[in-house]
């Protein structure tokens, strides 16, 4: 950046100086010397001058202003040792060049020339590759690695994605004139329009069908370049900046695929519900005329308002019935199977038994009835047993008042409990809830 700053490069050019250097490129594309001298510069402006209906005796002058303009700004060069007095040989300088081929439509991507590029790219890079394992000296790097990847495969990589931009160009200026189409041709422009769409849409697949079988063994390839153990920095460095353009052109190729596809859903969008809807062009022009009236015959816009529904409900349309058939031979062995109860849970069995006893004794012995009714329990179904029973049985007895006087029995050496004698309460204190 430093570099250019310094430098002084400062460009000032209008549509008149960009047709001078397209037709200044497009004639020393005809000739065997890359020159012209300074009359015949004069001559090219002959027709530029008819162009922009310039006056016919100030020509010259104009001519004059416009190659100095040209020469100021390093676009065009004077290639003899003459002095002022003469009238030089000029040419264009590398950056008039580039304006020139870029104005020409030269840099287009096509199919053909991208596959071609692509495959030249192979082939000079299978021979560095056999040229980086072979190793040499310095002067073998150079001139067989080093040159060839910086003249050739990145060349070649440079002008892909030039031709990419000169592309995006064409189809910038395509959306434009399928706008204008519309604008001019409405309806009768929708075919024209969709087989445009079309036909950039299947060029872009075509690019990106290419571009998917060499990317890959392009990369590969510049990998296992820089992959050797020999490979100086400068190789390095030259490979990375191969593969990183070719991501970006893979990159590009990707994008301009759903950006166009998102483009002619667009269109398509607006072909059903803008002209299909309006055929005639009725409705639209009315519209305009009105916008462009509103200043000085404004209008409103009226509507009713209709009371809305209170009881609004979704109408749900009835389910159709859906007969099953069933096999012949499922239907043949279909019977009744015996249904059996779930069993009942032990617990609460002993548990209305010990209830039972208290009601038909009035009283009972806790610890000894469990013993009587619940034999083969484990250690852990009687501790349920006695922590369930005992609250069922409280409910409908009580216990002395010497309750911690009594004995402790043991059920087995890991569980022992407290013997309760729960004696029915009194008919009095059941009717007062005590």
């Amino acid at each position: 950046m430093a570099e250019a700053w310094h430098a002084g490069y400062a460009l000032d050019l209008g549509k008149e100086e960009l047709t001078f250097i397209a037709g200044i490129h497009a004639f020393l594309n005809d000739r065997i010397e890359a020159v012209v001298d300074e009359g015949k510069l004069r001559e090219l402006y002959i027709p530029l001058n008819e162009l922009i209906h310039g006056d016919p005796e100030t020509i010259a002058q104009r001519s004059t202003r416009l190659i100095a303009r040209l020469k100021l700004q390093g676009l065009l060069l004077r290639t003899d040792l003459g002095g002022v007095s003469t009238e030089g040989e000029f040419t264009l300088s590398p950056l008039g060049m580039a304006l020139g081929e870029y104005m020409e439509g030269e840099r287009v991507l096509t199919r053909q020339s991208l596959e071609f590029m692509l495959v030249r790219m192979r082939t000079e890079l299978a021979a560095i590759v056999a040229a980086a394992q072979a190793g040499g000296d310095t002067a073998h790097w150079e001139t067989q690695v080093v040159m060839p990847l910086r003249f050739v495969v990145l060349q070649l990589v440079a002008s892909i994605d030039q031709r990419q931009r000169g592309l995006d160009a064409i189809h910038i200026q395509l959306r434009t004139d399928i706008s204008k189409l519309f604008e001019q041709s409405w309806a009768k422009a929708v075919d024209t329009c969709t087989a445009m769409l079309v036909s950039v849409g299947d060029t872009l697949r075509e690019l990106n069908a290419v571009l998917a079988e060499h990317t890959e063994s392009l990369s590969r390839m510049l990998l296992e370049i820089g992959d050797i153990d020999a490979c100086p920095a400068e190789v390095t460095l030259l490979t990375e900046r191969a593969r990183n353009q070719l991501l970006r052109i893979r990159a590009w190729s990707d994008s301009r695929i759903n950006a166009w596809t998102d483009y002619f859903r667009t269109v398509n969008e607006y072909i059903r519900l803008v002209i299909q809807v309006d055929p005639d062009n009725r409705l639209r022009t009315r519209l305009r005329d009105q916008l462009r009236q509103y200043p000085s015959h404004p209008y409103t816009l009226l509507g009713v308002e209709p009371d809305p529904f209170r009881h609004l409900r979704t109408v749900q349309r009835a389910t159709p019935e859906t007969v099953l058939q069933l096999e012949e031979e499922m239907l043949n062995r279909r019977g009744i199977e015996n249904y059996e109860a779930p069993l009942d849970d032990p617990i609460n069995v002993i548990i209305e038994r010990l209830v039972e006893r208290l009601e038909q004794a009035g009283q009972i012995d806790l610890v000894a009835a469990v013993l009587e009714e619940a034999t083969g329990f484990t250690d852990e179904q009687w501790f349920t047993l006695l922590a369930r029973a005992t609250p069922s049985l409280l409910r409908l007895g009580i216990v002395p008042n010497q309750i911690v006087r009594q004995a402790w029995i043991s059920f087995t050496p890991r569980l022992e409990a407290q013997s309760l004698q729960i004696t029915t309460r009194p008919e009095k204190e059941s009717d007062l809830g005590l």
